[in-house]
This record gives C-alpha cells, sequence and structure tokens, in this order.
C-alpha cells in the first residue's frame, strides 16, 4: 500500500504541473482542487482500468525475452515526465511474451526504475497520470 500512497503524491504533482499550462488560469486552478481529492482520482484510475486495461485480467507471462540496463536518454525523459523530487539513475525495460485465455499472445515491454531505494513501474505510474489527467465518459 506505501507503493500506492506514493504513486498517488507522485500523480498529483505531476497533474498539478501539467494543469499549470492548461488554456486558462481559472482551469488549471481548478483542475489543481480536482486533482487533490483522493477519491476522484480513485475513481478515475478504477474507470481507467475498467475502460482501458480489461484484456489483461486473462492473461499470463510465458517468459522474459529480453531485458537491458535504462540508458541516460530515457533517465533524463522518466524524470521529466514523473518530476520526481529525486533524479533517478538506475533502471531497467523488460520484454515480455505474455499469454491469453483467449490464445492470443503479444510481447510487451515493461519500464522499471529505482526511486528512493524501492522499485517502481513507469508504465504503471504513466497510466495513474493520465487517469489523473483526463475525463472518461
Amino acid at each position: 500500500m506505501p507503493l500506492v500512497a506514493i504513486v498517488v503524491v507522485v500523480v498529483l504533482v505531476i497533474v498539478w504541473i501539467c494543469n499549470l499550462f492548461t488554456n486558462t488560469a481559472e482551469n488549471a486552478a481548478k483542475a489543481h482542487i480536482k486533482s487533490l481529492s483522493k477519491k476522484e482520482l480513485e475513481e478515475k484510475v478504477q474507470t481507467y482500468l475498467d475502460e482501458e486495461l480489461y484484456y489483461y485480467e486473462d492473461v499470463e507471462i510465458k517468459k522474459v525475452i529480453d531485458w537491458e540496463e535504462i540508458d541516460d536518454d530515457d533517465f533524463d525523459g522518466i524524470n521529466q515526465k514523473l518530476d520526481l523530487d529525486k533524479e533517478i539513475n538506475k533502471g531497467y525495460n523488460y520484454e515480455f511474451k505474455l499469454e491469453y485465455d483467449d490464445g492470443t499472445d503479444e510481447i510487451r515491454e515493461i519500464s522499471v526504475f529505482k526511486y528512493r531505494g524501492k522499485w517502481y513501474s513507469y508504465n504503471a505510474c504513466c497510466g495513474v497520470s493520465y487517469s489523473a489527467a483526463h475525463n472518461f465518459s
């Protein structure tokens, strides 16, 4: 659960910064206040998971195909996108072969990074950030 709390705080900071660049000052201020509501964030994340990631419910990781260390350019992008208060400098990109219950398969890349002594999924952080910043119908 501490991971969720950290991700929520990071997302709130990201949303706040992103909202500084919206069309009007009033919209930026309103979006900031809305982003502070944990309940609203939880609802948006749940909607995102229900609507966008439902097909991962019946998936199995068949094998790790490949992995590599993240290079400095990728670290710059991650640090900028997540606006962390401490620069990260350790991470990996993994390629997994996934198989679904219907027999289809796919290759999926997942990036992970170490921040303040703990490992995080960059993909999950971006998913939470995306869901916090968008309204789903």
